[in-house]
């Protein structure tokens, strides 16, 4: 909530449907940071959290830290269709099925078609949360734009489509 000059863990092991681990270094778990998610499950997995604490913030950034050791040869972590929803956010304006992405993934250029009738922002950060696309201003009578990512580096990257009443965060890649 204050850009990241701290950081505070929200909720708690004791949670339900939410991270399932307080261990911390010691005993049977050389890297594990407390507060957090454990196992092998071999399905995807959902997690969810009330973040009515935090409802009053106007700006708050999320961080998701990964630990593992050399030992750890398992499938991984993926964090997919991270959503933000409640009574607060408006989803009137237009719903996030209606922003298309395509192709995705791209070897560069990408097609963004939405509906008409409103401004909208698209912005472009890298995996680290660098904005690399500055600010794109889509006037209302705008239905299709083509963002060339063709000279950036390979990899995952965010787009962040806003406007007055909604912020539609989707993944795109860059191969």
């Amino acid at each position: 909530t204050n850009n990241g000059l701290d950081w505070t863990i929200l909720g708690s092991s004791n949670d339900d449907n939410w991270y399932n681990s307080n261990t911390t270094p010691g005993g049977n778990c050389f890297n594990c940071p407390g507060a957090q998610w454990t196992g092998t499950e071999a399905q995807l997995q959902e997690y969810s959290y009330n973040l009515a604490a935090i409802s009053s913030e106007t700006n708050v950034t999320f961080r998701f830290v990964f630990h593992s050791d050399q030992s750890v040869n398992q499938e991984g972590v993926i964090i997919d269709d991270f959503r933000l929803g409640g009574s607060a956010l408006s989803t009137e304006e237009f719903a996030a099925a209606d922003l298309k992405i395509f192709p995705n993934p791209s070897s560069g250029i990408f097609t963004i078609t939405r509906p008409l009738g409103e401004t909208q922002n698209i912005k472009v950060f890298d995996i680290t949360g660098k904005l690399v696309v500055q600010e794109i201003s889509l006037n209302a009578d705008t239905a299709s734009y083509s963002l060339d990512m063709s000279s950036f580096s390979r990899g995952v990257y965010i787009l962040e489509a806003s406007s007055n009443q909604t912020k539609i965060i989707k993944k795109i890649i860059r191969n």
